[in-house]
């Protein structure tokens, strides 16, 4: 009977170009190995990601799982702009992925709803080491139905989207989260 392969979890703070660190979970065998990596950022907390990813399970079948924070969200540093930052910072990310010792250098992007919208964003620039993506309920274009909706501004759904952030909040900003469920609450009447 074979051992389990003992997992590790490494909180690493990645660079980007601008010199801002991004806050990041490493989920690997430890080992010398060099396996796959799937990457998954997210403004909603890297924590909350580990209940929809199995980054215990998927390092047990031969992969690395890097969950992250976009910029200026929960751990990460900078000041978050939604969907502006997510181009370069992905790059960023899958080059830093793509190169450690723990990496066979391909990396694959993945993610529901604005996790997703992340692995489009970065595979735009197509980045060295990013092999493939795999967004779910995610469209590659902002634009059009999110930000717009055959030409109109889609209010309903960025307006319960920025609420839902509010009330999601971030590390240390207790008064948005307060805030944000207050405005859920009103809003909702």
């Amino acid at each position: 009977m074979s051992e389990t392969p003992q997992i590790v979890v490494d909180d690493v703070a990645v660079p980007t170009h601008d010199g801002v660190y991004l806050a990041t979970d490493v989920v690997r065998v430890n080992d010398a190995s060099r396996r796959p990596v799937l990457l998954v950022r997210t403004p909603y907390g890297r924590a909350s990601l580990r209940a929809g990813v199995d980054a215990v399970g998927l390092a047990r079948a031969g992969w690395t799982v890097v969950l992250q924070d976009v910029r200026g969200r929960w751990d990460s540093g900078g000041v978050y702009a939604p969907f502006a930052q997510e181009i370069r910072d992905g790059a960023d990310a899958v080059e830093w992925c793509a190169s450690q010792a723990w990496s066979s250098g391909d990396v694959v992007m993945g993610g529901a709803s604005y996790d997703g919208l992340t692995a489009w964003l970065a595979a735009r620039d197509m980045p060295a080491g990013l092999r493939a993506i795999a967004p779910i309920v995610s469209a590659p274009d902002t634009t059009d139905p999110w930000i717009r909706r055959g030409g109109a501004l889609n209010i309903g759904f960025l307006l319960n989207w920025a609420i839902g952030l509010g009330i999601l909040g971030s590390a240390g900003d207790p008064e948005v989260q307060a805030q944000g469920a207050q405005w859920h609450s009103d809003f909702r009447r």
